[in-house]
């Protein structure tokens, strides 16, 4: 069941001064992550953020809450998700933690290449996209819990 998305005000003495935060925890199933997705988005949406911002946040939330849901959990009972959004000045981090199957530091590690298409089963991007949109991607385990963090910037670099 999905539990209550907390939306913490500005300046309401989480995370540093000026930040918003907002979370919610989630089973891990295909109803409840497209749930929890989109309540994420409403709170994007309450942030004004630039379009762009504002859609490579969601294309990398989705991907990364699409693959727990598909394989953190897979071959056991779902489990719970805990999704976190930190709007700063600069920049939006996400952090995303479950009790799944143990992840890879390797998917971090990779290089971003753009994978062949014919070679994939359906999808197939969801790491590609989140390493071409995320910045700062750490992926650790600490007491059975995975947890991935990684931000995305309110602007664009510069050229």
């Amino acid at each position: 069941m999905l539990a209550e998305a907390v939306p913490f005000p500005r300046n309401g003495g989480h995370g540093s001064a000026g930040a918003d935060f907002f979370s919610l925890q989630f089973e891990a199933t295909p109803p409840e992550t497209r749930l929890a997705l989109a309540k994420a988005v409403m709170q994007l949406g309450l942030w004004d953020l630039p379009e762009d911002v504002a859609a490579s946040t969601e294309i990398a939330l989705a991907e990364a809450c699409n693959n727990i849901a598909e394989h953190a959990y897979a071959g056991r009972d779902p489990g719970p998700v805990w999704l976190g959004l930190l709007l700063q000045s600069t920049k939006i981090i996400v952090t995303l933690s479950d009790r799944g199957w143990p992840l890879s530091p390797d998917l971090v590690q990779a290089p971003v290449t753009a994978p062949d298409p014919s070679a994939l089963p359906e999808g197939g991007f969801g790491w590609f996209l989140i390493k071409s949109l995320a910045q700062d991607l750490r992926i650790h385990r600490m007491n059975g819990t995975n947890h991935l963090t990684f931000s995305i910037p309110r602007t664009k670099p510069a050229s």
